[in-house]
């Protein structure tokens, strides 16, 4: 992952239910190196992907 950037920011959790951005576009908005790291850190914080984050949001 990016640098220090452990674990997504608070401000990210709500960036995949609150926007049509695309994975790739949140990552570099919060920090991070790459989507894929960014849906690990998002995984291991939240205990789901981003895009359950979003389907759930949406539901």
């Amino acid at each position: 992952m990016g640098s220090a950037w452990s674990s997504p920011r608070a401000d990210s959790a709500d960036r995949p239910r609150d926007t049509d951005d695309t994975l790739a576009a949140i990552a570099r908005q919060v920090g991070c190196s790459s989507a894929f790291a960014l849906s690990t850190a998002f995984k291991r914080a939240y205990d789901v992907s981003p895009r359950e984050w979003r389907n759930r949001a949406a539901a």
